[in-house]
C-alpha cells in the first residue's frame, strides 16, 4: 500500500509491500543468477523520514548495481530490538535466500532493548544502558521516547503468560494509531502484529474503521480479520487492547462470560485492573 508520513517541517511517501516491509516492490528470492542482500535493523533502516531512494538499503542496491546483487531488501521495522532479529530472519528473511545478511545496529538504544533487565526500568522515564563494569546507567536524552518503546513492551508482557506464542491464538484489538480515524501511520500495531506473527501466534484482529488500512499492511491471508468485537475474543487466549476505540469499555462484561479467561494485555491503560481475571498493563504488572 501508499501511505505519507507527515510532520510539520516536511512529507514523504513509502510503500509497504505483500509482506508488510517498507519497498515500492515485492521481495525476489536468491539464486545463482541474482543474489539477494538482506538488511535488517529498526527505523533507522525503515527511514520513513527519507524517500525510499535515500534510505541505507537503496543507497546500498545503487552502488551496487553493477555485481550480481540484484536487490538489497529493507527489513527494518520501527520499535524492535536487536533480541528480533533471529526470529524476522527465521520467518521473513531466510525464505529469500540471501547471499549476505547485515544488521545494523545503533549502540544508543539497540542493545538497551535486548536486555529484559534494563527494560524494567523504562516506566521510569528514564533510558539506560550496561556501563563498562555491568552497571545500570543513565543515558541521558539520548533513548527513544516511551511511544517507541511501547510495542516492545507489550510484546515482553504477552510472552510473559505463554511459554511459546507459536499457534497461540491471541485478539489484537484496535489497528489504527488513535480512535476515531482508520489512519495506521505509526501505529503500534504495526511492529506488534509483526512480531506475534514472527512468533507464530495466531491472530484475530478487530478494528471498527481500519480493517482496510490493514489489509494495505497484512494483506488477507496473514491475519484474521474479525466483523465484531464479540467475534474477536471468543475463542484465544489471550487479548491485546492497542487503540481506546469506546465500544471496548464493554470488553469486562464480555470476557466475563467466557467459559476459559483469556489475559489482557492492556497497552492503553484503558480498563481497571480489577475488572477482569487475568489481567496485564502497561507500568501496572500482572493482576
Amino acid at each position: 500500500g501508499q501511505f505519507t508520513y507527515r510532520k510539520p517541517e516536511f512529507e514523504t511517501h513509502f510503500k509497504i509491500n505483500s509482506e508488510g516491509f517498507r519497498s515500492s516492490s515485492e521481495f525476489i528470492t536468491g539464486n545463482a543468477i541474482a543474489k539477494v542482500v538482506a538488511v535488517l535493523g529498526d527505523s533507522i533502516v525503515q527511514a520513513i523520514q527519507v524517500d525510499e531512494d535515500s534510505t541505507f538499503p537503496k543507497l546500498l542496491e545503487e552502488n551496487l548495481k553493477h555485481t550480481d546483487i540484484e536487490q538489497v531488501q529493507n527489513y527494518g521495522i520501527s520499535s524492535i530490538g536487536v533480541a528480533h532479529y533471529l526470529q524476522m530472519y527465521r520467518y521473513y528473511v531466510r525464505k529469500h535466500r540471501p547471499e549476505i545478511v547485515i544488521i545494523v545496529i545503533l549502540d544508543v538504544n539497540d542493545i538497551r532493548n535486548s536486555s529484559p533487565d534494563l527494560e524494567m526500568v523504562s516506566h521510569l522515564r528514564s533510558n539506560y544502558y550496561y556501563d563498562e563494569i555491568g552497571k545500570i546507567a543513565d543515558m541521558g536524552p539520548f533513548g527513544i521516547s516511551d511511544d517507541e518503546k511501547q510495542p516492545f513492551q507489550i510484546i515482553s508482557m504477552t510472552k510473559k503468560h505463554f511459554s511459546s506464542l507459536r499457534d497461540v491464538p491471541l485478539a489484537v484489538l484496535g489497528l489504527a494509531f488513535k480512535p476515531g480515524t482508520d489512519d495506521m501511520r505509526e501505529s503500534p500495531a504495526i511492529p506488534i502484529i509483526q512480531e506475534l506473527l514472527a512468533e507464530g501466534a495466531s491472530i484475530d484482529a478487530y478494528d471498527p474503521v481500519a480493517r482496510h488500512e490493514a489489509t494495505k499492511i497484512f494483506g488477507e491471508n496473514q491475519i484474521h480479520y474479525c466483523d465484531t468485537l464479540k467475534e474477536a475474543i471468543g475463542d484465544v487466549k489471550g487479548i491485546l487492547l492497542l487503540t481506546r476505540w469506546q465500544e471496548f469499555n464493554d470488553l469486562p462484561k464480555m470476557i466475563n462470560k467466557l467459559d476459559e479467561q483469556p489475559v489482557v494485555i492492556d497497552g492503553r491503560r484503558m480498563l481497571e485492573k480489577t475488572s477482569v481475571e487475568k489481567y496485564d498493563g502497561i507500568g501496572l504488572g500482572y493482576r
